[in-house]
């Protein structure tokens, strides 16, 4: 399925442009034109490639866009003939930065997928790891202009003419919205499936270090749940350190976790799961830990005992989504936790769904206890602006939770606060005379 990430113009623009190109292009043997009847103004922030079934998850990805990005006002530049592709008229619109800034963080959040600005250009599936995390440099020197594409003219003199009785027109308007559409094989919208408001900045609270703030834990929890329902990352504090988190059920979530670590694809992360706590009992959390992991009765005991706590129980996985199989990393198991923080507990709870349980520090670097700490290994990488800090004060130094394996014999992977006597002391307890 061919889609294209766009920008359209008011209807009465588009209207008036599609019916001038029309008139001006009737008497020339042409490819296409696009009239606002068959095919639809639009300028491009990106071409995509996929299948049906992935819509929703882009849906997803590309609403956390738009919810933080302000309306760009666009600004009518000139008709041209394109560089790349004999005969094809172009409207140039007139460049900005926020236009830019756009194009990138919608580049960025579906490269994951099928993309490019024309397929035999790019299909990101292709390069190595280190390509991708590189592939923000490459989407200017491939030439961003923002244009409308509007004719396929097939004669020269054809395209001149046109092109000359064009560059009359000029039009200014704001976009308020962003879309996903389907294009024809010239790339051309054809249809239009979904549509993401780019939210007023005025309505949308402060990002950065509200979180500092005294009295405000539950707006600032709210704010957090926000974030991560729209595909955003939250360091957190945890009863270990503090924590990086993002909705565990969201795919290109989790890929971008992965990416601000620096993190190898083939380690797998832990999540914490939302363990409905009015029920206050250990089999609380079925809901959902049951539909993650097959919880034994060794597991259930531990989880009596030690929940909340430094302790992660991996066990086999039993969820099928994409999300969960790149977080178990082809392993099969996922360690889960619940930790002794009523930070975290809030924000899990709040969320209703899974979160990861990663330390909030790059790959092979020292874990962080306090957000100063956390900032300092993120602020250079280029997701830093999509980090959203939960404050929790200066965490005191402990070791990072004990990871405990049942999913066939039970094995420390990792030591930690809660040590292996413990552990048998629950599961072998000696029976007395």
């Amino acid at each position: 399925m061919l889609l294209d990430i766009v920008i359209l113009p008011p209807d009465k623009t588009a209207a008036a442009v599609g019916k001038k190109i029309k008139q001006a292009a009737k008497n020339f043997p042409h490819g296409f034109i696009v009239d606002n009847q068959a095919m639809i103004p639009h300028l491009s922030l990106w071409h995509i490639k996929t299948s049906k079934n992935r819509i929703i998850q882009l849906s997803q990805d590309l609403k956390s866009v738009a919810v933080k990005q302000k309306p760009i006002k666009i600004s009518s530049s000139a008709f041209v003939e394109s560089k790349n592709h004999k005969g094809v008229v172009e409207f140039l619109v007139r460049n900005s930065r926020s236009l830019i800034l756009l194009q990138q963080k919608v580049f960025e959040t579906t490269y994951p997928y099928k993309t490019g600005m024309m397929p035999q250009f790019l299909m990101f599936e292709k390069w190595s790891g280190k390509e991708l995390l590189q592939a923000r440099k490459y989407s200017r020197p491939l030439g961003f202009k923002p244009h409308f594409t509007m004719a396929h003219i097939k004669s020269p003199e054809g395209t001149q003419k046109i092109i000359g009785n064009m560059n009359k027109i000029k039009f200014t308007f704001e976009a308020k919205e962003i879309y996903v559409c389907e294009v024809n094989r010239w790339w051309q919208v054809t249809r239009i499936i979904k549509k993401f408001k780019l939210n007023n900045p005025s309505s949308v609270p402060p990002k950065r270090d509200i979180f500092s703030r005294k009295g405000r834990r539950k707006n600032e929890i709210d704010h957090a749940v926000k974030i991560l329902k729209t595909g955003g990352i939250v360091v957190y504090p945890t009863d270990t350190s503090y924590g990086l988190a993002v909705d565990a059920t969201n795919l290109a979530a989790v890929k971008k976790l992965y990416r601000l670590k620096g993190r190898n694809f083939r380690k797998p992360i832990h999540v914490i799961a939302p363990l409905d706590k009015s029920s206050h009992t250990p089999v609380y959390g079925r809901k959902w830990l049951n539909r993650i992991v097959r919880v034994n009765a060794r597991a259930a005991k531990l989880m009596e005992k030690f929940w909340p706590g430094a302790l992660t129980i991996v066990l086999p996985l039993k969820a099928k989504e994409r999300s969960w199989r790149m977080l178990s990393a082809g392993t099969g198991t996922i360690g889960v936790r619940y930790p002794a923080n009523s930070t975290a507990q809030a924000l899990v709870e709040a969320l209703g769904r899974p979160i990861t349980a990663t330390s909030a520090n790059v790959s092979g670097k020292p874990a962080a206890y306090s957000i100063a700490e956390a900032k300092r290994q993120f602020v250079k990488h280029r997701l830093y602006q999509d980090i959203t800090f939960l404050g929790g004060g200066k965490l005191p130094k402990r070791k990072p939770s004990t990871v405990l394996s049942l999913a066939g014999r039970v094995k420390i992977i990792r030591a930690g606060p809660i040590i292996e006597r413990e552990i048998k002391n629950v599961l072998f307890p000696k029976h007395k005379p």
